[in-house]
């Protein structure tokens, strides 16, 4: 009986310490986390045909990752946390190690680090100037930007970390229980509140969302499945606040599946395409609903009737996004129309602009036996800078195909069809969605200014090698 009370103890032992060993690095991510991503590092460098060790030196930028006594098999998290500072996670498996591998490789490198000073049980370093990194035996944290002068309160604040427990750390957040809900095997998966995406890219997602609601309760979650030669992110909307939940579930309900057999406008060198299918007399009441819609929609409705341009629709949208040759951002929808009976009020608008705004038709390139209309916008605003012009196109092209845009989109970009861009696969993928947005890898890090393009193009540079799209779907 001793005997098999002895074998009984080291069984449950062996599980707690399992147990313990196995996440208890998760325990030093922050309950308020906006944003959080898992990256199962082992799944996505086989889907790229490298190793652990290599994706993680590709990601980081580190290299000789194998001698960093840190644990490459396990997940990486990555995070915001709701105050915009950025956090890496890693499971630690040898702290000593670590800093020496600090103090060998990451000193001697382009991006040095300073030497490791131990402080209330755990190591510190700056990289790069603008990083710190805390660590102890079960987690390095790396947190920031970060200038000299808050170096001592960020230190405080990851020295807490990474002593917290599991009930005082993300693991218990709903980000995380919203993460945990996809499957093990995906390459990542994505839980994040919609309001930390830019205010434009948000408003696509929080259509539903009920007049005075907060867009923080939004959460946008979805994991990562390879497809070829593009990494598709199969995505959900919710809420826990019951009547945003609402909201977003009707909205839903009269969006229909994507239909990409006339999709006939596509520029390949966009940043972003978005695609949905609507009626737009059912839509219309959502847009309106939106805050961030309805402030672009007022702008403007004060000049064109645009609430009646949208009644007219009846298909699949697309919209693009990107920057013209001067870097301003570009952005341009099409749309198939039922009907044109709103041509008859242009006039009307033409001849009843608000005081700073014009519009006018432009004649010259009109192929009247296409039905061609084209009408050019623009407002002036004025406010402590001084005046600032802004031009909006909009007009028919083809047969009932409405375009509206910060430029003139040519002909030959009206023509350029969706198969001659896309593999079969994307396409068949973004026909099972009612929302779908396909990123350009190359364009994004190109899109996002010189600084920042700096930083990610580091990190994704390795997988941008397999992946040329990230192919977003809401179904």
């Amino acid at each position: 009986m001793k005997r098999i009370l002895t074998y009984m103890f080291f069984a449950i032992l062996a599980c707690h310490l399992c147990s313990c060993s196995g996440d208890d690095y998760l325990n030093a991510i922050p309950k308020k986390v906006s944003a959080l991503v898992e990256l199962n590092t082992e799944a996505f460098a086989n889907s790229m045909g490298e190793d652990a060790d290599e994706l993680a030196s590709s990601l980081l930028g580190w290299k000789d990752m194998d001698k960093s006594g840190l644990d490459i098999e396990r997940q990486v998290y990555f995070f915001e946390t709701t105050d915009g500072t950025f956090g890496l996670c890693m499971k630690m498996d040898d702290d000593d190690d670590f800093s020496e591998y600090v103090n060998s490789v990451l000193n001697g490198s382009m991006h040095k680090a300073t030497a490791p000073v131990e402080w209330r049980k755990a190591h510190f370093s700056m990289y790069d100037e603008k990083w710190l990194m805390g660590w102890n035996d079960d987690a390095l944290l790396v947190m920031g930007p970060i200038v000299a002068a808050q170096q001592q309160t960020m230190q405080q604040t990851m020295s807490n970390l990474l002593k917290l427990k599991k009930e005082q750390s993300a693991r218990q957040s709903i980000l995380f229980e919203e993460l945990s809900s996809y499957d093990d095997d995906a390459l990542g998966r994505v839980a994040m509140q919609a309001y930390v995406l830019p205010e434009n890219v948000a408003a696509l997602f929080t259509v539903g969302l009920p007049k005075k609601s907060d867009p923080r309760g939004v959460i946008l979650t979805f994991d990562m499945q390879p497809l070829e030669n593009t990494l598709v992110l199969n995505g959900n909307i919710t809420s826990r606040n019951s009547g945003i939940k609402q909201g977003l579930e009707e909205a839903h309900k009269v969006m229909r599946a994507v239909d990409m057999k006339h999709i006939d406008c596509f520029d390949k060198a966009a940043t972003a395409h978005l695609f949905f299918n609507i009626e737009g007399t059912t839509y219309l009441p959502f847009l309106r609903n939106n805050p961030a819609l309805q402030s672009l929609m007022t702008i403007a409705n004060a000049a064109i009737d645009l609430d009646n341009i949208i009644r007219s629709i009846e298909g699949t949208c697309h919209m693009q996004m990107g920057s013209d040759s001067t870097g301003r951002s570009s952005l341009l929808m099409t749309a198939p129309l039922k009907h044109t009976k709103w041509l008859s009020d242009v006039n009307y608008w033409m001849q009843s602009t608000p005081s700073g705004a014009t519009l006018k038709e432009t004649t010259a390139e009109v192929d009247r036996q296409h039905s061609e209309r084209h009408f050019i916008l623009t407002t002036t605003k004025s406010d402590e800078n001084g005046d600032s012009q802004q031009t909006l196109y909009f007009g028919l092209y083809g047969d009932r195909r409405f375009y509206i845009g910060t430029h003139r989109p040519q002909q030959q970009e009206l023509a350029t069809k969706v198969n001659s861009c896309l593999t079969t696969e994307e396409i068949a993928s973004i026909g099972k969605a009612r929302l779908a947005m396909l990123v350009n890898m190359s364009a994004m890090v190109s899109a996002s200014g010189a600084d920042i393009a700096a930083s990610i193009g580091k990190w994704t540079a390795p997988i941008s090698k397999k992946y040329k799209h990230i192919l977003y779907i809401y179904e």
